[in-house]
């Protein structure tokens, strides 16, 4: 094979990567966010809506204890949980 011939068919093609979304804050501030994490935040909101949001925050604490975030986290999820 040439290199200005075409990959074989088995070879799957490179998908372009989804330019970020900007996003206004409630501070009125903007973040830009990757693909990847709108679609955390929106598995996120369906969890809130199916089993509350302090069954979600206190299952976040458990699974982020447990990969070794330790209290930092506790403590960033509970200033979360206070907020939301």
């Amino acid at each position: 094979m040439r290199h200005s011939e075409s990959a074989p068919a088995w070879v799957p093609a490179k998908s372009p990567v989804p330019a970020p979304v900007s996003v206004t804050m409630a501070d009125g501030s903007t973040v830009k966010l990757d693909q990847e994490t709108l679609a955390q935040a929106v598995l996120l909101q369906k969890m809130k809506c199916s089993f509350g949001s302090d069954a979600c925050i206190k299952a976040m604490m458990m699974l982020m204890k447990q990969a070794g975030g330790g209290n930092q986290v506790s403590s960033l999820l509970t200033l979360y949980c206070s907020v939301t």
